[in-house]
């Protein structure tokens, strides 16, 4: 009895032990949180998940048969794969190992004659999925004879500010935007942007960059610009929502008061007016780099320009006003530029995009860089020289075989 009495006492121990130790090992299956942070990932998990897709724009044309489509996905959980399609049909598909959070997509989309429909769907270690579609027209002989007809002539207005008049108010300086600014219209005028001539360009900087002489370069200095020619427009400057009225956004000018914001800062809705009513020209690029870091502060209590910046999105929104119009931002609505002295004293969009423009971009090697062409190579560098904190992006209805440079 003793003996059966110590048996069954020993399988006890031992089923014991078994479950013990099955339950040591499911501690050590860790979960995926505690797995990003024995492997320093750090990620923010505080926002929403969504796609975002870059290039090209929503309700954008071309003539192409293909188009290279850049999106980034960023979720707050593990991104398990991603697919592209094209009217319902996988053209691409990505399995993602590891606990990526952020993941970069590049696709070469097929495109048929007509509107396509391309989306991207992303799906999340919880079954989750986010998508975005867009709409993308591919029109046969063109988008217009006029954007193929020879540039008649070539106009410019840049402007750079990196002091401010009222900087004691709470305006701070950016170093380099006069010097993004400058290096930018010497491209211009020189053979490999174009050559654009003194007598058609503007530049404005710092304290030559005041609201009223910015209104002129806009309103009458482009005013002279013909259908068949092409403008550029480029800002590197602060941008600020107005106190108390989010929806009022301006561009800082040298000589802004803080503490009068709507009566001495440039409104964005006086730049739509210019693309409406002032600026005939059928192509328009405007390039802006309108959100840096510091904000704009002062007695104003202005808040800063980062934390949920919509200058971006107000450009972005510019393509609405007619065809035709490329508009490029140095950054994503929730993001901040930046500058240093790693980039050649530049800011890095700015850096990239004019080491783009000289050649760098020219990837089928045919000495012709076109808008498509500078853009994926920008958005690409950008990305990864800020530790993907920066993106560009771009925006309207444009030829996207529109030469910006040549390299012979």
């Amino acid at each position: 009895m003793r003996r059966n009495l110590f048996f069954k006492v020993a399988i006890v121990i031992l089923v014991l032990l078994v479950l013990c130790g099955c339950r040591h090992k499911r501690i050590n299956l860790v979960s995926p949180p505690d797995l990003a942070i024995k492997t320093n990932y750090i990620h923010d998990r505080s926002g929403s998940s969504n796609v975002d897709i870059q290039y090209p724009g929503d309700n954008s044309t071309t003539t192409k048969k293909e188009i290279g489509v850049i999106a980034a996905v960023s979720a707050v959980e593990p991104v398990i794969s991603v697919t592209v399609s094209v009217n319902d049909r996988q053209v691409k598909r990505l399995n993602i190992a590891g606990h990526q959070y952020n993941t970069p997509v590049e696709a070469l989309v097929p495109l048929t004659q007509g509107k396509n429909r391309i989306a991207i769907k992303a799906e999340l270690s919880s079954g989750k999925q986010v998508a975005k579609v867009i709409s993308v027209e591919r029109i046969i002989d063109s988008i217009g004879k006029s954007d193929f007809r020879k540039i008649r002539e070539k106009w410019a207005v840049v402007i750079g500010i990196s002091t401010y008049q009222f900087s004691k108010k709470g305006i701070p300086p950016i170093e380099y935007a006069n010097n993004d600014a400058k290096a930018f219209m010497d491209f211009l005028r020189s053979p490999q942007g174009g050559g654009f001539k003194p007598a058609s360009t503007l530049l404005l900087i710092d304290d030559q960059a005041t609201t009223r002489n910015i209104r002129s370069g806009l309103y009458t200095f482009l005013k002279q610009a013909g259908k068949d020619d092409l403008v550029f427009i480029y800002f590197a400057g602060h941008g600020a929502p107005e106190l108390g009225r989010p929806d009022n956004l301006y561009l800082i000018t040298y000589d802004t008061d803080p503490e009068e914001l709507a009566a001495t800062a440039f409104p964005m809705w006086d730049m739509e007016t210019a693309l409406k009513r002032y600026i005939v020209a059928e192509r328009v690029v405007i390039i802006a780099d309108a959100c840096h870091s510091g904000g704009i502060g002062g007695k104003a209590g202005l808040r800063n320009v980062g934390s949920g910046n919509l200058i971006n999105t107000y450009l972005a929104n510019l393509n609405r006003t007619k065809p035709g119009r490329a508009i490029i931002t140095a950054s994503e609505a929730n993001e901040l530029s930046r500058e240093s002295k790693k980039w050649g004293g530049h800011g890095v969009f700015t850096y990239f995009l004019l080491r783009g423009l000289k050649g760098e971009a020219d990837v089928d090697r045919n000495g012709i860089i076109t808008i498509a062409e500078v853009f994926k190579y920008v958005y690409n560098k950008v990305r990864r020289a800020t530790n993907s904190q920066q993106h560009p992006n771009i925006q309207g209805k444009f030829d996207r075989n529109l030469p910006l440079g040549v390299t012979k």
